[in-house]
């Protein structure tokens, strides 16, 4: 552990020595403001992140269209999403389910794509003149996304420095560890950078979340139970049935027992009784 500490320390002071050197060679400036310089990049890179926002809307639709119309939306929302190269679109969740009849349904589209795919799919669906409603959800993703770059910036320095430390190392076992460190930050950097990525993925494309049903299937919710009632009856009534009779059949042995115990109860109660009566 020791030595392990003293290979870190020494990864430090060599990467604090190299920045040094790179500094070094504009001999031109002043102290000061070779002292003011970095707090100067400092304040202007989190001006620049504050000016900039990391927004990731999701949008979600709900329409209500005619029979035929339903599946051949549900049809060409998917195919624009696959075929059309610049909105690098991703088709998330897709279902739909029809009635036997083809009278009615519904089908669901959840979509990633960019902002120019999204507002292209919205505005055909709005062509349509269906929509029943439709709303926006925005997150703020700023905070998160400027964790990951600092830890980003932070573990790419680490390694350039176990780099540099490697090929100034001469023992074995010093070898050794900077080799299992490097292995431990470069697994962390790669997840930090994968989250990175789905990160920017948020805020780079957009979510539209679809809701299609018929006018039919809406204009019929009222009277879908009495309907579904009347399907059920015959159904029902043989389930019933077979519940009467499994019953029949488990209380059948019982009532055969408490039949033979009630006739001889009345048997013996009446030979008590003859017994008491004779003199």
């Amino acid at each position: 552990m020791t030595r392990l500490l003293g290979l870190i320390l020494i990864a430090l002071s060599l990467s604090a020595c190299s920045k040094k050197e790179e500094s070094g060679p504009g001999g031109g400036a002043s102290p000061a403001m070779m002292a003011a310089a970095p707090v100067a990049a400092e304040s202007a890179k989190m001006a620049d992140r504050a000016e900039q926002r990391f927004l990731a809307y999701e949008h979600r639709v709900s329409l209500e269209v005619d029979a035929p119309q339903l599946e051949r939306l549900y049809r060409e929302l998917q195919d624009a999403c696959v075929n059309e190269a610049t909105w690098h679109c991703t088709v998330m969740d897709a279902s739909i389910q029809l009635e036997r009849d083809q009278r009615g349904g519904t089908a669901h589209l959840n979509l990633r794509a960019s902002p120019e795919g999204v507002r292209a799919m919205r505005k055909r669906l709005a062509d349509s003149g269906g929509v029943v409603s439709q709303g926006t959800h925005v997150d703020d993703l700023g905070q998160p996304i400027a964790e990951v770059g600092k830890r980003l910036e932070m573990l790419k320095n680490y390694r350039a420095s176990l780099l540099d430390l490697q090929r100034k190392a001469t023992k074995v076992e010093d070898l050794i560890l900077i080799a299992e460190k490097l292995a431990e930050t470069q697994s962390e950097l790669e997840a930090a950078t994968g989250q990175n990525t789905h990160l920017m993925d948020r805020v780079n494309r957009e979510v539209l979340s679809i809701d299609l049903s018929t006018r039919q299937t809406a204009a019929r919710s009222l009277w879908a139970p009495i309907g579904n009632a009347f399907r059920e009856f015959l159904p029902s009534l043989v389930r019933a049935s077979a519940s009467v009779i499994e019953a029949v059949a488990y209380l059948l042995p019982w009532a055969i027992v408490l039949s033979i115990v009630v006739a001889l109860f009345i048997k013996l109660r009446r030979k008590w009784r003859q017994r008491k009566t004779t003199p």
